[in-house]
């Protein structure tokens, strides 16, 4: 049996990785390490969703990440890692799991080699324009062992010097094409039939009274759209102090539901009913083209994802554009074909064939591999 960590500091890599700690917690123990929007009050504690989900398989480990005014400074950076390193040295581990490009991500890869703890990296080899980009790229060169969801991420990967026996391809962790069960819920009778989901995630690259100026012109044509709007609240990227304040206002848009979180099984069957999703989020690009859901993807934060220019049912309009309203006409009046992935069947087949014991033999030491 091997004493594995995952660590988590959002609700959106928590949905990508649960289903591999669930598989993994069979055979393993795991600790999952919450840190980061799990823990700040602004961001709702999504910890508590998480630790629901998971009390019958995992043992949790909340840490407070202290203040956080919702931005990733240097001064944070510097503070996790410290906490990091101390939480390691009391605690041995055969692999830390780390996914995605956040700061706490790139944290926990960097504290896991400094402790002799080899990394596997989650959907390793994406790419998403912004800075996000540079630091998935930096947890590449500090892990040793690589899932990814297409050949061309693996692709990627390879010319980032690794070795191409330690690059796996599972495809998208966090839902597939029949893997979606409806929920009913509460929220699903308040928004109704023709409901749209929004969520808008600051940029570095702007201003925060800029940010919230695109926000606001996107709410506001959704305000004229004949359905409801589930308004998911944005993460803690720097310049989103204005979006935050501005939740507080959301009683004079009628047709706005707003949500600071929703659980992953609840949000991915709202996804799938939804008549399309709009904002900068990455689950538009890579989630719901494999539901069939039409996304309308507004700006660059997500420039580059995979797939994300040539998928019919993926709209890209920069901020304010002007034919914002008629795309989402368009978008509405028209169906799409599911995106190709794997079955679920097919995806925990694919694990059980994975996670041998030589998955978990590493060497530690790193070679880079011309090519």
């Amino acid at each position: 049996m091997k004493n594995l960590l995952f660590i988590s500091g959002s609700r959106a890599d928590y949905n990508k990785i649960s289903i591999l700690i669930k598989f993994l917690a069979k055979s393993n123990h795991i600790t999952v390490l919450l840190v980061d929007l799990h823990n700040d009050k602004q961001y709702g504690y999504t910890g508590d969703l998480v630790h629901d989900d998971l009390k019958n398989y995992v043992n949790i480990e909340v840490k407070d990440i202290g203040d956080n005014d919702t931005t990733k400074t240097i001064s944070y950076f510097s503070w996790l890692l410290n906490k990091l390193d101390t939480f390691m040295k009391k605690n041995h581990f055969h692999m830390t799991f780390i996914h995605g490009d956040r700061l706490s991500a790139l944290a926990g890869a960097m504290v896991s080699n400094y402790n002799n703890t080899p990394v596997c990296q989650i959907e390793a080899g994406d790419v998403s324009g912004n800075v996000d980009e540079s630091i998935r790229h930096a947890i590449t060169k500090f892990s040793h062992r690589f899932l990814v969801t297409d050949k061309i991420c693996k692709k990627r990967v390879l010319q980032m010097g690794e070795e191409e026996k330690s690059i796996y391809i599972i495809g998208q962790t966090s839902v597939f094409s029949n893997g979606v069960k409806f929920v009913n819920s509460d929220l699903k009778k308040e928004l109704g039939k023709n409901y749209c989901i929004f969520i808008y995630h600051p940029l570095f690259s702007v201003t925060s009274e800029e940010n919230l100026k695109n926000f606001k012109y996107i709410l506001n044509i959704l305000n004229l759209y004949e359905g409801k709007t589930l308004l998911i609240q944005c993460n803690n990227d720097p310049n989103g102090d204005l979006i935050i304040n501005e939740y507080k206002n959301l009683n004079k848009y009628k047709k706005i539901i707003f949500r600071k979180n929703v659980p992953p099984e609840k949000f991915y069957s709202l996804l799938k009913n939804a008549k399309f999703i709009i904002g900068n989020s990455s689950c538009g690009i890579c989630e719901a083209p494999y539901l069939g859901v039409p996304t309308i993807n507004v700006g660059d934060r997500q420039h580059g994802r995979n797939d994300g220019k040539n998928i019919k049912s993926i709209f890209h309009v920069d901020e304010c554009s002007k034919n914002l309203g008629e795309i989402i006409k368009y978008a509405v009046s028209h169906n799409f074909d599911k995106g190709k992935t794997f079955t679920i069947s097919e995806f925990k087949k694919n694990l059980k064939i994975i996670f041998d014991d030589k998955f978990f033999d590493v060497d530690l030491n790193k070679k880079f591999i011309m090519r």
